[in-house]
């Protein structure tokens, strides 16, 4: 039984760390995924501004983990506002606030996390590197759930 729930604590762990963790904990609860919502959300956009240049001027290996810091950063805001993050795509972030979980005023809270995203990114440095971004927010209704192949589902 002791070896059954260590399993389950690394499995929720490393499944963490692919999606959202308050995502991970609701597909874990319910075996069979979670069935699609349709209800309004907001959605919250942000990306590195300049960042072609960066990724020209640094080498991969730097750029990785500068985009780690910054992201791990940005993460944490938006996780402290109960906003989400369900992808990282090159130097983006889409976050969604009000589903799967209710998040009462989310268009509040995501313009929230806007304002503390532009204080982190404006207050502090990157691997060295300063860096400004830009964030679009967009509230209205949305369809959300596992989609993908039948192999492989990402939280959208």
């Amino acid at each position: 039984m002791v070896e059954g729930l260590k399993e389950r604590d690394v499995i929720r762990d490393l499944f963490g760390k692919f999606v959202p963790e308050r995502v991970a904990t609701a597909m874990l609860r319910s075996p069979d995924g979670m069935l699609p919502q349709s209800t309004e959300a907001t959605i919250l956009f942000v990306d590195i501004a300049g960042f072609t240049p960066l990724a020209e001027r640094v080498g991969p290996q730097d750029l990785v983990s500068i985009l780690n810091e910054y992201f791990s950063a940005l993460v944490d805001v938006i996780e402290s506002h109960d906003g989400i993050v369900t992808q990282f795509q090159g130097d983006a972030i889409l976050a969604v606030f009000n589903v799967p979980q209710l998040v009462p005023e989310h268009a509040a809270q995501a313009v929230s996390t806007a304002r503390k995203i532009q204080q982190t990114v404006a207050h502090r440095t990157f691997k060295g590197e300063r860096m400004s971004c830009r964030i679009g927010i967009a509230t209205g209704p949305i369809i959300a759930g596992n989609v993908g192949a039948l192999g492989r589902l990402n939280y959208t």
